[in-house]
């Protein structure tokens, strides 16, 4: 089986997690729309901030774990052996424990960590952990499942006493700033009757990211394979595809209209400024975080470990920086109708100018076969071809966005 292993519990501490989601909960507040302030209630704001920012713990369901296999394992040997192999072949086993929850806890260290934490492939619902022995002996196999079940079950339960101090204070805090905000609107609406010259009212409100009451499900459909060696491949609806765009900009003017929260974050700090809103937007099936990450920088969706959607988050450091993001989006696709997002950040002023530094490096790289007409005031849309296999052709799309200093 191809599975990828790697210590969990291992990527991203707990408190640095925590920080960034109760920053994006308060930028949130202050992006609210003030029409929608002005006309809902503190309780139904509240709740609905809260839903989108509270973590949902990990539950294994011990009871429902399978054991896959057996399968040739290859394991190192002390001393070189007779037939100059480094290794003798055994036995493996792959133990499959079934959960439900916030995939992203697996890979968050909580405030105590033990040294022997064992590796595992993270999947959408499930965990699976892999076990080599020379002989078959079924009892060692579940003995030492059993010890990694308690030690992943004993770092669950201090994630969870870490999370659950946050969920807890949060409601308060939502309550206290949400009604901040309406006191300060309704003096501002008040302020309204007492000038003596008259108001010239905005005709247009920039759209903000606004989670509804149930999450958009991710429809990924799949083509029928013509022959039988043939792999199915999924895509990405291009409706979908706009929407979560759509979302990623709407971020993009809170961030904006907020410089004083997002002042100084990093890439991998904003990056899960627009993780947030996109899971709170969007579902995927069996998973409670459809958008995932890998590395720091980039968000992505995976069918059956292949990406169907990949955004990369890059400051703007020159034209040549812009072809050398896009050479690493190329080598993530793997389906022939991959959908990319290219996210520029820049602090300096001059953004007309950097944005047509940007369109034209894009237009220049080698793979890019067309610019596609794209209504956007933020960005770019365009067609590229695979280095490597001419019959892939994917969708890029470049926003760039004015972030504070």
């Amino acid at each position: 089986m191809n599975y990828h292993l790697k210590t969990i519990f291992d990527i991203r501490h707990i408190k640095d997690e925590i920080r960034d989601r109760r920053r994006a909960l308060y930028a949130e507040i202050e992006g609210i729309d003030s029409d929608k302030l002005n006309n809902s209630s503190v309780e139904d704001l509240n709740e609905e901030v809260c839903r989108k920012y509270k973590f949902q713990p990990i539950q294994l369901i011990t009871e429902e774990i399978q054991i896959e296999g057996p399968e040739d394992a290859r394991i190192p040997r002390v001393d070189m052996g007779p037939n100059g192999l480094g290794y003798r072949t055994g036995i493996g086993w792959w133990a499959h424990i079934p959960y439900t929850g916030e995939r992203k806890l697996f890979s968050l260290k909580p405030s105590h960590v033990r040294n022997n934490i064992p590796k595992a492939h993270i999947a959408d619902d499930k965990l699976i952990l892999f076990y080599k022995q020379l002989e078959a002996d079924e009892d060692a196999v579940e003995t030492q499942l059993d010890n990694d079940l308690a030690i992943i079950q004993e770092h669950l339960d201090r994630l969870d006493q870490d999370i659950s101090k946050f969920n807890e204070s949060i409601e308060n805090e939502t309550e206290k700033r949400i009604i901040a905000r309406k006191d300060k609107l309704a003096k501002a609406i008040e302020a309204v009757g007492k000038f003596k010259y008259p108001i010239k009212r905005r005709e247009v409100t920039p759209k903000i990211v606004e989670a509804p009451i149930n999450r958009k499900p991710i429809a990924v459909p799949k083509p029928t394979a013509t022959e039988q060696h043939v792999e199915d491949e999924y895509v990405l609806d291009m409706a979908v595809y706009d929407d979560i765009l759509s979302v990623i900009s709407s971020m993009a003017l809170v961030i904006e209209r907020n410089p004083s929260v997002f002042k100084g974050w990093n890439e991998e700090a904003l990056r899960t400024a627009f993780l947030i809103p996109l899971n709170a937007q969007f579902e995927g099936s069996a998973t409670a975080e459809t958008f995932n990450c890998t590395g720091k920088t980039d968000i992505l969706i995976r069918v059956k470990d292949k990406n169907i959607f990949i955004a990369e988050c890059k400051f703007y450091h020159g034209p040549k920086a812009i072809s050398a993001a896009i050479d690493q989006l190329l080598n993530y696709v793997t389906w022939r109708d991959s959908k990319t997002a290219l996210l520029i950040f820049h602090r300096s002023k001059n953004f007309s100018e950097v944005l047509g530094k940007i369109h034209e490096a894009t237009l220049e790289h080698p793979q890019c076969k067309e610019e596609i007409k794209y209504d956007s005031s933020m960005g770019y849309r365009f067609k590229l071809k695979h280095p490597t296999d001419l019959g892939k052709e994917l969708f890029l799309t470049v926003l760039a966005f004015v972030v504070p200093d």
